[in-house]
């Protein structure tokens, strides 16, 4: 679920007062049943077609759109998704759904958009959806700029991981959203770039929107607990925390980053190897460094590079740390633990963050740094404001579209435009339902699941939806309104085996009949799915007949 208060996007709390203004306004003409009485600039509209027009009941068609020659667009799922609960009207205090007399196309969520191709296009009541725009263009313009930035700064450190530290920089509000638009970053740069480069985030709540989890060690304020002894700290860490935390020390509290680079890992190996020499294989992996960060502030000159070497984290100061480190794995070690120096030391990766963005990263890659990830904060979003503008270009009139656009602005066309469609599918959890759910989630539709179990299925797509409904018992209401929201309803929820008819009866014939019921005064197709194991073939059906 969104963390947004959609009620009150619905009253208005996050619009544009104009907004509000505009759809109290179009109430009131409409409940006058007002016609147009101006006098329009636009000759190609029929002049007795403008005498019928109502204003109050206007049909348009809005487009979204921004100006930046490159970005990565991001937000069409949420926007989506503000879409669907918030189009409407309130009637007293009770608040009426219209998102189903929409006509809706969107781009692919993280997909390329240039200047003035439309990535949203939304036809319908004006008043029921246009005080959203305000709204819809700010997720929009948020995730489309921290996407972007997430994309470039990955394409700037090619196959290397980047790790997503910005949020301290921002409102906790926006941290969901942030992580989400990160991830579509990295994913987009895999999908162009044939890359496997896994998204790593720093909090639950930006891994919240697409399944991940939040990653991360030590931080300064652990290494001064402990006396500034980076050592002692980090071996504490490592006895106490579970194995699959990653072991990175932080390596600049000392403004040593050489240093203590090899203090840690020197001992770490030795508690490692005494633990292996002791049989006791598990808890010597608590004490397998992964990686050393440093992390120097930019006016500091770690210890390594004085004199005359520059502040800051620099391209020198991981060569200094990669080839002390590797210098380990030939000291004198015994016999049985010089194999293991040899990879154990070797494979200890090198974090490099602090006032890293795409220029940085880029000297670092040129001059063949050695970092095996970057971290990067601020930079996510300080650069690339991506701003969206929305204007209704068309006006039904007459029962006919017409172009109707402020002077510079015209209805614009995008080839990777695509028609929202919306199905829900029951018995998703089943072979065939799975199957089917998989397919139309690979095609752009938006699912809504209807499950008995529990499931995994929230790891297939962000076009995802899953409600819990058991066949025998009532159709909920949220699986009610998801159904006059669709365009069809896949029906593959059956049993294949039962222990007596009343079952059968409960579940395969008077659930489809609920649904069927629940599909009254729709627009949505009713589609009947199922496998020839829950049928049977015609001639002998097992125990209801296909018809």
């Amino acid at each position: 679920m969104l963390p947004l208060d959609f009620d009150a996007i619905r009253r208005g709390f996050f619009t544009d007062q104009y907004f509000n203004n505009i759809r109290d306004m179009l109430e009131a003409l409409s409940a006058e049943h007002a016609t147009f009485t101006g006098h329009s600039p636009l000759a190609h509209i029929p002049k007795e077609a403008q005498k019928s027009h109502l204003p109050g009941d206007a049909v348009v068609e809005m487009q979204f759109f921004h100006k930046k020659e490159f970005t990565i667009t991001c937000g069409i799922e949420h926007a989506l998704e503000v879409l669907r609960h918030c189009c409407g009207f309130f009637d007293g205090e009770d608040f009426v759904n219209t998102y189903d007399q929409l006509e809706v196309e969107a781009v692919e969520e993280g997909s390329v958009s240039a200047a003035r191709r439309p990535v949203l296009k939304i036809r319908g009541l004006y008043r029921h959806f246009g005080y959203l725009e305000t709204v819809l263009l700010g997720i929009l313009a948020r995730e489309t700029k921290v996407a972007t930035n997430a994309y470039l700064l990955q394409k700037a450190a090619g196959s290397k991981p980047v790790l997503f530290f910005p949020a301290r920089f921002d409102l906790p509000t926006t941290q969901a959203f942030d992580g989400y638009a990160y991830f579509v970053g990295v994913s987009t740069y895999n999908r162009l770039h044939r890359q496997n480069i896994a998204p790593l985030v720093a909090t639950p709540a930006q891994a919240s929107l697409w399944g991940g989890k939040a990653t991360g060690t030590t931080a300064h304020a652990l290494v001064m607990c402990f006396l500034r002894d980076t050592t002692a700290a980090m071996l504490e860490f490592a006895r106490l925390m579970p194995p699959d935390v990653k072991r990175v020390a932080l390596v600049d509290s000392n403004n040593d980053c050489v240093g203590d680079s090899v203090k840690v890992a020197l001992a770490f190996f030795e508690r490692f190897c005494a633990l292996k020499e002791r049989g006791s294989d598990g808890e010597a992996e608590k004490f397998r460094l992964f990686g050393v960060r440093a992390d120097t502030a930019e006016d500091v000159v770690d210890l390594s590079l004085q004199p005359d070497g520059r502040p800051g984290v620099v391209v020198e100061l991981t060569k200094k740390m990669r080839r002390a480190l590797d210098a380990l794995a030939h000291r004198p070690w015994q016999s049985q633990q010089k194999e293991l120096a040899q990879r154990y030391f070797r494979e200890i990766k090198i974090v490099a963050s602090g006032g890293f963005n795409v220029e940085k990263i880029a000297l670092f890659e040129r001059e063949e740094a050695c970092v095996d990830f970057y971290g990067v904060g601020s930079a996510y979003f300080g650069s690339g404001q991506c701003d969206y503008t929305a204007d209704v270009v068309r006006v039904k009139v007459g029962g006919r579209w017409h172009q109707c656009a402020k002077v510079g602005r015209a209805p614009w066309e995008n080839p990777d435009l695509r028609k929202v469609v919306r199905a829900v599918v029951t018995g998703a959890t089943g072979f065939v339902g799975r199957h089917l759910t998989k397919a139309l989630l690979e095609r752009g539709w938006h699912i809504t699941a209807a499950v008995r179990r529990p499931h995994r299925l929230g790891a297939l797509a962000d076009r995802l939806t899953v409600i819990r409904w058991n066949a025998a018992e009532p159709v909920p209401e949220a699986l009610r309104q998801a159904i006059h929201q669709a365009n069809c309803l896949f029906h593959v929820a059956g049993l294949i085996k039962a222990r007596d008819a009343a079952q059968f009866y409960r579940v395969n014939t008077a659930a489809t009949v609920k649904l069927y019921d629940a599909c009254r005064g729709s627009k949505c197709r009713f589609l009947f799915v199922s496998s020839q194991a829950a049928a049977g073939p015609a001639s002998r059906p097992v125990p209801l007949s296909e018809s």
